[in-house]
């Protein structure tokens, strides 16, 4: 085969017949063209012809690649495998949809970075799963392997990461043996993500790499093995797939079976979305819509998560389900809608997507995770007594204390400023939402043993609320006392029904204080910062930031809290 090197991206010469620079996304007559070692996929075909002078890449496509309808057939047969298990399988091949998406949308610094922890113990399948659908790369060589061993030397770990442009990188069987090994698969592992996310290479080993240092990368990454001791930041920017005894299930053994027997069912698809984006990325406008969908899910995911690795977690979800968006873009466009309800399994597949990420999140804070998500569903069930315009009728030096008291029909109270209760008016607002202890524990302990089995959680987890569980997650307020212990709630007056008389009479109850500096507290923060009554000077100063259009409230310390039930104890038995 007689081909012309090209030296520089952008020249003009003829498609047939070329060398490209590397592997992944090249240009030729201005038009894009991805390139393997054996040949290059263009918006019209595949040119086995041209092919790009970094060997040991190749892609082997069916004969009918190129036929009418091929697209549609290959793709109706894929979806009928990732079906089977797409918890497991789904995951994986839009690893391949995001690594062709991150070279554009980088330049918006969007791009759909993604890297997957397949975990479970061993033999469950973890290996045989991303042999078979995480990479549509064929060596040529028995003797050379795609996949590259967890505890390889990281300098030549780095070296092939460089090439994979547009392609997802492997690496395999992360599990304990030496300590040497140890510390080389964990360092591995944090190069494999952190290359991944930030889309260049960011650490060497060799003088040679030294010009290797920032280039510039569009890879995904496929990690398997056992979850190593990696930092919790590390593993917050993965997706973490439970793949348990995946390999010996009957259904998913046949599905793995048809995509070892017939690799080219996997790589027409990916190869068709190739050719697919060949001409999409080129329109400015498609491109547009892209950066614009992968903001909304952004936005969209931070619900389902809290805490510092809230915007990471947010920005992975994203990233899958913008992978899935353009899988389904192009599943219209070769005509697969025609027989199948594609937005119907869209949205099927988005509920699959949610799920690993709370998998995922369930990892990082185990038995945090089950309390916050019974703490967001029992908090619209919560009755909160709020105390508005104390000073409406009685002016600015009478207070009415019965509205501080918590009513025998209420879980809570909301006191918007705890400033003018301790004659501080000069300070900033401080607000506090008290709620009592009994009622929030019963709710929180339901609620916990219904999302349990909901959720079908498989981690060891407690269903045992206390104060000190609710300190750790940080939902609360709390206070350390001189011996080092932690002083988590606090006696609140009460109205309780006397069982002989029928009347009402105030009590002390144990009572907690939410911290509303907490991420999930945002949506109450708004709510009762805009509230109806919020010219009240009892309510908070409303802070926005025109980013997160968030309204902040200054929550009060514990011992600002102590000090104002203090006081109401007190005006309530002087005037109750």
């Amino acid at each position: 085969m007689q081909i012309k090197e090209v030296s520089k991206m952008g020249e003009e010469p003829k498609m047939e017949g070329h060398l490209f620079p590397r592997i992944g996304w090249n240009w030729v007559d201005h038009k894009r063209a991805f390139a393997f070692s054996n040949c290059v996929i263009t918006e019209r075909d595949i040119d086995s012809r041209s092919g790009s002078g970094v060997e040991g890449m190749n892609l082997h496509v069916s004969a009918e690649f190129s036929e009418s309808g091929n697209d549609r057939q290959k793709t109706l047969e894929l979806l009928n495998i990732l079906n089977v298990h797409p918890r497991e399988m789904l995951p994986l091949f839009l690893c391949h949809v995001a690594a062709l998406l991150n070279l554009d949308l980088a330049r918006f610094k969007k791009a759909p970075a993604l890297t997957l922890w397949l975990g479970g113990q061993s033999g469950s399948g973890k290996t045989s799963l991303a042999r078979a659908l995480g990479t549509i790369l064929n060596t040529g060589d028995e003797d050379y392997d795609s996949i590259t061993a967890a505890y390889a030397k990281s300098a030549d770990v780095v070296d092939l990461l460089s090439k994979y442009h547009g392609l997802v990188f492997i690496l395999d069987d992360v599990k304990g043996e030496s300590a040497g090994r140890k510390e080389r698969r964990r360092q591995n592992v944090d190069i494999c993500v952190r290359t991944t996310e930030g889309q260049r290479i960011v650490e060497t080993f060799r003088k040679e790499q030294r010009g290797l240092l920032n280039r510039k990368l569009d890879v995904g990454c496929i990690i398997t093995g056992e979850l190593s001791d990696n930092p919790v930041s590390t593993a917050a920017r993965m997706v973490y797939v439970e793949v348990e005894n995946f390999v010996n299930e009957q259904d998913a053994s046949e599905a793995l079976g048809k995509l070892q027997k017939n690799p080219e069912i996997l790589n027409d698809v990916v190869a068709g979305i190739i050719r697919f984006l060949c001409s999409h990325l080129e329109d400015e406008s498609y491109l547009t819509e892209l950066v614009a969908r992968k903001e909304q899910f952004w936005q969209n995911g931070k619900r389902f998560f809290f805490g510092s690795n809230q915007s990471r977690l947010a920005n992975t979800l994203s990233s899958l389900e913008l992978s899935l968006s353009v899988t389904v873009d192009f599943m219209q466009s070769c005509g697969v809608g025609d027989s199948f309800d594609l937005r119907r399994w869209q949205k099927e597949m988005e509920g699959v997507c949610e799920d690993l990420m709370r998998q995922t999140f369930r990892r990082l804070t185990k038995e945090d995770q089950l309390l916050v998500d019974s703490f967001r569903e029992v908090w619209g069930d919560l009755k909160i007594q709020r105390a508005r315009r104390i000073y409406e009728l009685y002016g600015e030096e009478a207070i009415m204390p019965q509205l501080f008291v918590v009513q025998s029909q209420m879980d809570g109270i909301f006191i918007p400023d705890l400033s003018w209760i301790l004659d501080r008016k000069d300070e900033s607002p401080k607000g506090a939402l008290v709620l009592r202890w009994d009622r929030l524990q019963e709710k929180l302990t339901r609620k916990m043993v219904e999302l349990s089995r909901r959720y079908k959680y498989r981690e060891e987890h407690s269903l045992v609320v206390d104060p000190g569980r609710l300190r750790r997650a940080g939902l609360i307020h709390w206070e350390k006392r001189p011996d080092g212990s932690h002083n988590n709630v606090l006696p609140y007056p009460v109205a309780v029904t006397d069982m002989c008389s029928g009347g009402e009479e105030m009590d002390e109850q144990t009572c907690v204080c939410l911290n509303l500096q907490a991420a999930i507290f945002e949506d109450v923060r708004s709510e009762f910062s805009f509230d109806a009554e919020r010219d009240s000077v009892m309510f908070l100063d409303e802070i926005a930031d025109r980013e997160y259009r968030k309204i902040q409230a200054l929550s009060a310390d514990m011992g600002t809290i102590a000090r104002a039930v203090r006081k109401i104890k007190m005006m309530t038995e002087v005037k109750g």
